[in-house]
């Protein structure tokens, strides 16, 4: 949406009078063109009379808490983004926010100046909804790395995935996998829960903390609850059981590897963001 002839539509939500009093009028005088409301429970109504540029929500709010409300409107208009405003930062809660698509977390007390600055660049970001919306037909190849004790379905299947526009890297072992990942970085790693001589679960938190922007499918020819739940916890992107063919193993990874992508646009922006924060700190 091109915004440099028409004002950008605001919508700006908190339940704190004397907030919006002063915050509303002070973005008009910006340009903006800002609907104040303190009632959360009107919101989505709003929504549903009004196209909005951006939607500036509050998190502490009664009756509705303003991540829910992000979560309402994210299931029906999903490229319209949305900054949140707290008095009561947490860097684990400003994470968790981020990583479900919210485009900016700011705590207040916040200048007008930057709120300004954040929704602007909200509205002229392509890419504002974190999602990955490039074809896959245009995506480059995505590197793989392909774990199993198995030598024989290890090659076979990473010819196949190759067939399929992915750079697979094999590995047969725990020790193998680990070299591999020194040597380069991987968008997603397939990884058997049972290696001879070596732990799947070991080598998923290995990952982590080696790349973690690296997604983790485990896959195993032997279902337990409690791994794929000590999985999760782990940070494990999804949870196969043999036998998959390459074409359902394929779709797993391209699945992995958009969450890879996002997760990637979402950390350079986290670190932009700090960078830009230090900036005006100096």
């Amino acid at each position: 949406m091109d915004k440099k002839d028409e004002a950008i539509k605001l919508l700006l939500v908190d339940d704190e009078a004397e907030f919006l009093a002063a915050t509303a009028p002070a973005l008009k005088r910006r340009g903006f063109d800002v609907t104040a409301i303190q009632d959360p429970g009107l919101v989505l109504k709003a929504i549903e009379n009004e196209l909005f540029d951006v939607i500036v929500l509050d998190v502490k709010m009664p009756g509705i808490s303003g991540d829910d409300l992000f979560r309402e409107i994210k299931q029906n208009l999903l490229k319209i983004p949305v900054i949140m405003l707290t008095g009561h930062g947490n860097v684990q809660h400003a994470f968790d926010a981020t990583k479900e698509g919210v485009y900016e977390y700011l705590t207040k007390p916040c200048a007008v100046e930057k709120l300004a600055a954040v929704a602007r660049a909200a509205v002229s970001d392509p890419g504002h909804d974190h999602t990955d919306e490039m074809p896959e037909e245009n995506w480059p190849a995505i590197r793989l790395l392909f774990v199993d004790d198995e030598k024989d379905l290890l090659k076979s299947m990473a010819t196949s995935l190759d067939r399929r526009g992915m750079e697979v890297s094999i590995a047969d072992s725990e020790v193998e996998a680990r070299k591999q990942l020194d040597r380069q970085l991987f968008a997603v790693a397939l990884v058997d829960v049972k290696l001879r001589g070596g732990d799947g679960i070991e080598l998923l938190h290995y990952i982590k903390r080696a790349q973690p922007l690296c997604e983790v499918i485990l896959y195993t020819g032997h279902p337990s609850t409690d791994i794929a739940v000590e999985g999760v916890k782990a940070g494990a992107f999804d949870y196969l059981t043999k036998p998959m063919d390459a074409e359902e193993i394929a779709k797993k990874v391209r699945a992995a590897y958009r969450a890879h992508r996002n997760n990637a646009e979402q950390d350079r922006r986290r670190k932009v963001g700090a960078i830009l924060e230090d900036s005006e700190n100096y």
